[in-house]
């Protein structure tokens, strides 16, 4: 199975993630390979950016920049739907030439345009269960914690435009409560008896222990997730057609497949 993935290369995860896909690829845990690595930037535009052109070049990944922020600005301020639109449609006639399977996002900070989402199955990755709350990973959060929630998780899901409306692909889940983490929803409960939870966030914001300490059980399960995702998806346990998602008998997996004992074993 081939895989392309798309990045804006905001930041040192985005490479890692990438490094993290090409090993599983390499070393056999994911049956297939990296056709190419689209970004919609281009040398000099980040660091990160940058740094992901040069292992790409290290490693003979094709690698195809169009930078997204020199893409007619006129038109962005004017019509930013068409320009969405346009600046997609330039970007898949650039990469007509190389063939994929499925369409990865690994921080793509573009909003994918209809026409992209139809043409290829692309996945994403969200930091919520299916039927979790939507939004960013802070929202997520935020929700969790207003909502006194007992368990979160992680999807991988299919890209629609409708945003965040795709079928899952994959999940795992796991408990935000018990162990070291009843101490801080118990400190919670009390700063409510002081503090709107709105305040709460306006003054302490990603530093609040408890959102720092839910985030980082999610994160860690963020790029095995990924990882396995592609590796089912490889071997047909996992399939994706017309917009559903279905197993290897062709049964609709209605949340998707279960990767939370996998995800168990990967991260103890």
């Amino acid at each position: 199975m081939k895989f392309g993935i798309w990045t804006t290369g905001r930041d040192e995860a985005a490479l890692e993630l990438l490094k993290a896909i090409y090993s599983a690829t390499k070393g056999g845990t994911v049956k297939g390979g990296i056709s190419y690595i689209f970004c919609n930037r281009e040398r000099g535009e980040g660091v990160w950016s940058d740094a992901i052109i040069n292992w790409c070049k290290e490693t003979s990944i094709p690698i195809v920049g169009f930078s997204s922020s020199k893409y007619k600005p006129d038109l962005k301020k004017i019509d930013y739907e068409e320009w969405r639109r346009r600046f997609h449609e330039e970007a898949r006639e650039l990469l007509s030439g190389l063939y994929e399977d499925v369409r990865v996002l690994v921080g793509y900070m573009l909003i994918l345009d209809a026409d992209s989402c139809r043409d290829k199955p692309t996945i994403n990755l969200h930091p919520a269960r299916p039927g979790g709350p939507k939004g960013t990973w802070q929202e997520v959060i935020w929700n969790l914690i207003e909502k006194n929630a007992e368990e979160s998780g992680v999807m991988i899901h299919l890209v629609t435009p409708q945003l965040d409306e795709g079928p899952s692909i994959s999940y795992c889940t796991y408990t935000i409560k018990g162990g070291s983490l009843d101490n801080l929803w118990k400190e919670h409960k009390l700063r409510l008896r002081v503090l709107q939870l709105s305040e709460i966030i306006r003054l302490e914001g990603e530093d609040y222990q408890l959102f720092s300490e839910i985030r980082e059980l999610g994160l860690k399960r963020e790029f095995p997730l990924l990882i396995y995702t592609l590796k089912t998806l490889s071997e047909g346990n996992v399939r994706v057609d017309k917009g559903k998602v279905t197993d290897r008998e062709g049964q609709i997996l209605k949340q998707g497949y279960d990767l939370t004992e996998e995800i168990g074993k990967v991260i103890s």
